[in-house]
């Protein structure tokens, strides 16, 4: 069992009621690291009855009727031109666990005119994408407002939503405060929309 398995990990705890363990080294806690033990206790019930405190739409696989998708990845370099980022000392704990490669916008905490920020993202352990992973990674890339900003800030999640699109689980490949995810190959794997506070 790899290290993000057993962190998000859920075991029954009554009906409908599971227990988990907030590892630290995911301090604040993540609201994505959250969202991926959710997506762990929704997997165990079957999304049939209502199973934690989120809302969460749940459909079976199925062939896609109406094909067409407008939307394109941005264009960067290819991640294994990029250098791994050294994880800044300001970031929270959680990033340890993660392979950072910026391409997109300055770093952060370089005071910036913009908000802007992207790259490649991956988990540090070798493991496939699955629908845990994937919520996991739509809230562990730095805040775009960290570009702004010259000094560390708090940013906690207030509200993160996140929609699944793409086929998992899939094998790991290497995202705004609205942002999505992509595979490699260009595939939108999941949107997210994030309401932060900043203090």
């Amino acid at each position: 069992m790899g290290h993000f398995e057993r962190d998000t990990a859920v075991e029954p705890d009554g009906e409908l009621a599971f227990t988990c363990r907030i590892e630290p080294g995911w301090c604040g806690p993540n609201g994505g690291y959250i969202g991926a033990i959710l997506s762990r206790a929704l997997a165990a019930v079957g999304g049939e009855r209502p199973a934690a405190m989120a809302m969460a739409v749940l459909a079976d696989d199925r062939e896609e009727s109406l094909g067409f998708d407008r939307s394109e990845p941005p264009e960067v370099s290819p991640p294994e031109e990029l250098e791994p980022t050294p994880r800044p000392k300001e970031l929270p704990p959680f990033g340890g666990h993660f392979d950072y490669r910026f391409a997109l916008g300055p770093p952060p905490f370089s005071g910036a005119e913009d908000a802007l920020t992207g790259g490649w993202l991956r988990l540090s352990e070798d493991r496939s994408l699955d629908a845990a992973l994937t919520v996991a990674l739509t809230d562990s890339w730095p805040p775009a407002v960290f570009t702004r900003s010259t000094s560390p800030l708090a940013v906690p999640t207030l509200d993160l939503t996140v929609h699944l699109r793409g086929a998992l689980p899939r094998q790991g490949d290497f995202l705004e405060e609205d942002g999505e995810l992509w595979s490699r190959d260009g595939e939108l794997l999941a949107q997210s929309r994030q309401l932060a506070l900043a203090v």
